[in-house]
């Protein structure tokens, strides 16, 4: 389910994040909202099993260029790639919302040196997202315990995860998010490529090819 709430300001994110074309929410669903609602403060309201690393950084990068606040308020779950999104903007949750972070994951075909090289592109994600929660966190929870979490595919509770630092407050979709630090908002510091749709796009599809067919077919990571 994808929507919006004009009066409210609100985008309603229910679903996977992935390319529209394959029936997945992505940066043209984006794009076209920010346009609908013009400048002014935003709010998504999350609720995702995950999805495509890729379209969520390059969500994150064109919500990053929308003239005014980004807030996020999860109302069911963020889990996998929708992680990416909360730990990139001021996030409110609801009290029984949930997150669950995990070790970036594809299925490939190929030899064994592909099969390498796959392993070792996998675990170039998996720093960014350290890299990601690390600065979300600010010293609340250790690197290593981050790492453990995505090795182990880990639930976090609303009270756990505000404890851990992945989100900022835990309320209703009517409580304010807090002013996020500078330092936080920026989801990775990537290529002016990856902040326009269309670049991004076409990124996304060379590493798919480049890692030996990788299929997204799931709709996780």
């Amino acid at each position: 389910m994808f929507k919006l709430n004009y009066a409210r300001r609100e985008v309603l994110f229910h679903g996977t994040i992935g390319a529209e074309e394959h029936g997945f929410f992505g940066t043209d669903s984006i794009e076209d909202a920010l346009e609908e609602l013009g400048a002014g403060p935003v709010r998504i309201r999350l609720d995702s099993p995950g999805g495509s690393v890729d379209d969520a950084i390059a969500i994150v990068e064109l919500l990053n260029t929308h003239k005014g606040a980004v807030s996020i308020f999860i109302d069911g779950s963020a889990m996998s790639a929708a992680t990416i999104l909360t730990s990139s903007f001021p996030t409110v949750a609801g009290a029984n919302s949930q997150l669950m972070l995990h070790g970036c994951w594809c299925t490939s075909s190929g030899d064994a040196r592909g099969h390498r090289k796959i392993a070792d592109t996998l675990d170039s994600y998996d720093e960014r997202l350290l890299a990601l929660y690390l600065r979300k966190v600010a010293g609340k929870t250790s690197r290593e315990t981050l790492r453990q979490w995505l090795e182990k595919e880990t639930y976090l509770s609303a009270p756990k995860a505000r404890e851990a630092g992945l989100i900022d407050a835990i309320g209703t979709a009517d409580t304010p998010a807090p002013v996020a630090p500078t330092s936080a908002r920026r989801a990775t510091p990537t290529p002016a490529t990856e902040r326009f749709p269309k670049l991004a796009r076409a990124r996304q599809r060379a590493l798919e090819l480049r890692i030996a067919q990788l299929s997204r077919s799931s709709g996780r990571r």
